[in-house]
């Protein structure tokens, strides 16, 4: 991942390259096709959302509508990690739809991205309505009426039959305030020229190859390079935890049984074994929280 602004500081752009990770969530959610694309496209989406994030602060993006895939849910931190999982991983197109087709299969319904930093009192929530489910189309909607920021935002998933996703690239290109007019324009017309950044990617250019031309004629000022990754902060203990909110009768029913418990991280798939003595262990209940 990329970060680099124009010469006068006006035009930030950020290009992410994250094929790596799109595969590994797509194999730890074994995603149908169409899942795949949407999820894919989400955690890019993510990437670039939180890539101007403040130190541990993290960004989250739940898609949620009345069509067959129900929903999607990311969240990436300041690091470049980032984590997320369709509501239906097997999801298949909607009757009279194209069977790749991301906007159709999530249907009508709402976006919302909560942003939260561990000094704030309560998250900050945007909410805005889906117009076209297409994952780019609605982030730029939503940074447009909710954070007033201009910008330009582009998502690319390739799918591989044998490794399940190919080149995997987005970016975000966005005005700062006091930005001329004419550099905005020539940072738009620049964008436009570049509709499928993941194509770019598997031509053989770089995430800092597509900074560049996106930054065309305005100057190009590196700020960073960061690693995207699948990055989940599951574990045992949190599962010991979520497993503590069970009652003490339902414990002791596990427990009579010698039943184990199959807890299942929602956002990677990761599984965890937890017997009754294991929670006997945590010392009480009183900071459950969910894994």
């Amino acid at each position: 991942m990329v970060l680099a602004l124009s010469e006068d500081r006006a035009i930030r752009v950020c290009v992410v390259s994250g094929t790596s990770l799109v595969r590994e969530a797509a194999e730890r959610h074994a995603t149908s096709p169409l899942a795949t694309l949407a999820l894919g496209r989400a955690l890019l989406g993510a990437l670039l959302l939180a890539s101007g994030n403040k130190e541990r602060e993290t960004l989250q993006l739940d898609f949620r509508g009345d069509g067959p895939l129900v929903g999607v849910t990311a969240i990436a931190n300041d690091d470049a990690g980032v984590r997320g999982f369709p509501k239906k991983a097997a999801a298949l197109a909607a009757p009279g739809a194209g069977s790749l087709d991301v906007g159709p299969a999530l249907g009508a319904g709402n976006l919302s991205v909560v942003r939260w930093r561990p000094t704030w009192r309560e998250p900050y929530t945007g909410i805005v309505q889906l117009r076209s489910g297409e994952i780019a189309d609605e982030l730029a909607q939503y940074l447009g009426t909710s954070e007033q920021r201009r910008s330009a935002i582009a998502l690319g998933v390739q799918l591989d039959p044998e490794t399940r996703t190919g080149p995997c690239a987005g970016y975000l290109v966005e005005s700062l305030p006091g930005a001329s007019r004419a550099a905005e324009s020539l940072a738009l017309e620049n964008s436009t020229a570049l509709p499928n950044p993941d194509a770019h990617i598997a031509a053989g250019a770089s995430a800092s190859d597509l900074a560049q031309l996106l930054l065309e004629g305005l100057g190009y000022v590196p700020l960073a390079r960061r690693e995207p990754r699948f990055s989940c902060p599951c574990s045992r203990s949190r599962a010991v935890r979520s497993a503590s909110l069970l009652r003490d009768d339902e414990l002791d029913e596990l427990r009579q049984k010698g039943e184990v418990l199959d807890i299942r991280c929602e956002f990677c798939g990761e599984h965890y074994a937890v017997e009754a003595d294991d929670v006997d262990r945590t010392g009480g209940r009183s900071d459950a929280q969910p894994a």
